[in-house]
């Protein structure tokens, strides 16, 4: 999409619609985590929760994902994460 030839505002449209989804995501989990994460900007919370060793384990019926050792882990018990069953599902 980069060549002379390409559509080049399909790829900023694109581009946009990719960073608002990131940014609602980010603002949605900052949300589910409270404790003074609301006002957390993206790349914080990417460093205090995303950026971070895992093993995943996949299984026929469930997905099992253990993380490493880090401090803010608390945050995410706190949230709910720990046992999340898919709403899809």
């Amino acid at each position: 999409m980069d060549a002379l030839s390409s559509a080049v505002p399909l790829k900023i449209e694109m581009d946009l619609q990719l960073t608002l989804m990131a940014s609602m995501l980010y603002r949605l989990f900052a949300l589910r985590i409270g404790n003074d994460m609301q006002t957390a900007k993206p790349g914080t919370l990417f460093r205090k929760f995303i950026e971070n060793q895992a093993k995943v384990q996949i299984q026929p019926d469930q997905i099992i994902v253990t993380l490493s050792r880090k401090s803010n882990h608390p945050y995410l018990f706190a949230a709910g994460y720990t046992n999340f069953k898919d709403p899809m599902a």
